[in-house]
Order: structure tokens, then C-alpha cells, then sequence
């Protein structure tokens, strides 16, 4: 529960620090949607307030900066219960891929999107567990997804699969 000041001066400082690295990097801030009542209902919602007040102030002070609103899709969009794990504080695998589809629409280029597709298709073909590992078929399989593996590598060096 810090102020509102301590908690701008701390973002900007990071901000500024990553962007010592990087300048080019561009931030994206969002609030949590995940509730978290472990000092009670008033103090989570007092909390995030804090950070939406801390957030626009930011934003103020560095125009560069973009909101996502997660805590807004989850708590407006997907306010029903079933969106929800059973501690129904956590927001569950429906609601998060949600979340995340919509923040790919909105923050990432589609050329960018097709590749991270590529991506996502290479490890879950790797994460497969074949019925018969030696089979012509299996290793068809195996040779397949290794060309596109090698093929994405030339394409991006710093790829590590």
C-alpha cells in the first residue's frame, strides 16, 4: 500500500533504467486482474485504485507509455463466475487465453503474431508423447517439424527451441 507518488517515482525509475538498455523498447502497464484478499475485499480494491491513479499520472508524465486494460476485460467482459478458478480469485485458463488473444489483436503486428503461431506449433509438436517413438510415421513427424524448426532459426538466429 504505497502512495501514489512512491509508486510513480518507482515505475519511472524502473522505465528509465530498462530504457538505458533499450530506448526503443515500448511499455505496456495493465493492472492485475487477480484479486488478492488477503488483507480483505476493501484493501484489494483500495490497492488497485491506488494503481489506476498511479497509472494515469504516469502516463502523463511519459505520453509513450501504453494501458492495457486486463483488469477490465476480466472484471466487465468476463464478470461471470465461470471465468474463474474455484478459489474464484484467480481468473481461469478461459478468461486468461481471453485476455490474451485480445492483447495480441491489440499490441502485436500480424507478421509477428503468424510467427510467434509458427512458434507455439513447433514446441507443442516436440511436447508430443508418440505412441511408437520408432515408427516411420512418428519420425515423418519428427522431420517435418525439425525443417521448421531449422527453417525459422535461419530466419531468426537468436531463437532457441
Amino acid at each position: 500500500m504505497l502512495e501514489v507518488s512512491e509508486i510513480v517515482l518507482a515505475l519511472d525509475q524502473a522505465i528509465a533504467e530498462i530504457r538505458k538498455l533499450n530506448p526503443k523498447i515500448q511499455v505496456v502497464l495493465t493492472v492485475s486482474p487477480v484479486r488478492y484478499f488477503a488483507f480483505g475485499i476493501e484493501e484489494n480494491t483500495l490497492s488497485k485504485s491506488l494503481l489506476f491513479v498511479a497509472i494515469q499520472q504516469l502516463r502523463q508524465l511519459r505520453p509513450d507509455l501504453y494501458y492495457f486494460p486486463a483488469y477490465e476485460i476480466v472484471m466487465d467482459e468476463l464478470r461471470d463466475y465461470r471465468f474463474f478458478a474455484e478459489d474464484m480469485l484467480h481468473p481461469n485458463h478461459q478468461a486468461t487465453r481471453y485476455v490474451w488473444e485480445i492483447l495480441q489483436e491489440t499490441l502485436i503486428d500480424p507478421a509477428h503474431r503468424k510467427i510467434m503461431a509458427d512458434v507455439e506449433e513447433i514446441n507443442r509438436a516436440f511436447q508430443h508423447k508418440p505412441r511408437n517413438p520408432n515408427s516411420q510415421a512418428h519420425q515423418a513427424f519428427l522431420a517435418k517439424y525439425t525443417a521448421k524448426m531449422q527453417e525459422l532459426q535461419s530466419r531468426f538466429p537468436e531463437f532457441q527451441f
